[in-house]
């Protein structure tokens, strides 16, 4: 199954909680169903490596390296029972000064762990969504243009590497994490940076939230929040007002605050529209009885300086609702790359081509791929 668009079918916002430059939006599911269930398990250290398959030695070998400072342990079942929550608690290792250890896993990011009645996956967080980014078209081109060099033709894309900042290197939301308590019924929440929505986390069962609230320090963020967070202004608070001429006991004075919190609710999940609603670029990943676990993009397509790009994994029902969520906000430079990468495979990596069909020559997209710091896979004629 494909996702096509994300909403928040299931989810009900709350008014945010502020601190400093962070602003928490709680979601909140009425009638968690309890036949998925996450787990988090602890990694030896926050740097990892992972093997991506391909045997050693050879040419195709891949091992995939990044900040891996926790895993997580999905457990589900294909008739609808309940998922035994005590088989979920497995903290793992701490971290540690360790050197990385190698992760031997298959299906790239995922390794399922145990078969039957309740089955057992094991992944890490965002890197699905992350390794599908990095090795976007990585093979490169299939014919030998005489545009590329000759790096790129022997080797595809390879390496690629981005940079992304760690949660506790962005200022107020470690204290926001721990200042604002955990609602009934909370299985996700909306993270706004400076202004900037951040991120969306969503899990299926509260008690699996409450486990994972404070690993939201852990995950790994854009590395432009990192401004935000220290240099745009301190977040404020919903204003609430309320009709003074319809309070007339305390009654109407709790329908009128409901009310009134129920519209900021709305008005604080609206300024996630970046994301929400947006049409989507998915695959799936892996088929989980009645869910997949999907990674999608919101396919870079726009070169407006105000439009934000994410990248993200998901499971979903066949009926649409997202059990599972974790998003990424890809930095300006990340979605010129990403775009340019989709553009060129489209037109088979020949330059000329997709330069016509961007309405540009073939110096100005050559200038464009430089920009977006992929000017290393053109020939030294074409680089100056």
């Amino acid at each position: 199954m494909s996702l096509d668009a994300l909403s928040l079918k299931g989810l009900e916002p709350q008014v945010a909680q502020v601190w400093g430059r962070v602003r928490l939006v709680p979601l909140i599911r009425r009638a968690p169903r309890g036949d998925l269930r996450l787990g988090l398990r602890r990694t030896d250290g926050p740097l990892a490596l992972v093997d991506t398959g391909g045997r050693p030695g050879a040419p195709n070998k891949a091992i995939y390296g990044g900040y891996v400072p926790h895993g997580l342990v999905v457990g589900w079942t294909k008739d609808g029972a309940d998922v035994l929550g005590e088989t979920m608690l497995d903290g793992g290792a701490r971290r540690s000064k360790h050197p990385p250890r190698l992760f031997q896993v298959h299906h790239r990011m995922i390794k399922r762990e145990q078969r039957g009645p309740q089955s057992r996956l094991r992944l890490l967080p965002l890197h699905v969504a992350m390794e599908g980014f990095l090795s976007l078209y990585f093979g490169g081109p299939d014919i030998a243009w005489e545009h590329y060099s000759q790096r790129v033709l022997r080797r595809g894309l390879t390496p690629r590497a981005e940079w992304v900042t760690p949660g506790y290197a962005l200022p107020d939301l470690d204290g926001a994490l721990r200042l604002f308590e955990i609602h009934e019924g909370q299985c996700g929440v909306l993270i706004f940076v400076g202004g900037q929505f951040a991120s969306a986390t969503v899990v299926s069962h509260p008690d699996d939230y409450r486990r994972l609230h404070r690993a939201l320090v852990d995950d790994f963020y854009g590395p432009m929040l990192a401004w935000s967070a220290r240099y745009a202004p301190g977040a404020s608070p919903a204003p609430v007002t309320l009709d003074a001429a319809a309070v007339t006991d305390w009654n109407t004075l709790g329908v009128a605050l409901a009310d009134a919190r129920a519209a900021w609710a709305r008005v604080e999940a609206g300024l996630a529209a970046g994301l929400l609603g947006r049409p989507l670029v998915s695959e799936r990943a892996y088929r989980m009885g009645p869910l997949d676990l999907v990674r999608f993009d919101t396919g870079f397509r726009s070169d407006g300086p105000g439009d934000a790009h994410h990248i993200g994994e998901a499971i979903v029902r066949d009926d649409g609702t997202v059990e599972y969520l974790k998003t990424y906000r890809v930095t300006r430079g990340q979605r010129r790359r990403g775009f340019l990468l989709r553009h060129l495979a489209r037109h088979q990596w020949h330059l000329p081509a997709a330069a016509a069909a961007r309405g540009q020559t073939l110096e100005q997209l050559c200038r464009a791929l430089k920009h977006a710091e992929l000017g290393w896979m053109l020939a030294p004629e074409f680089r100056r």
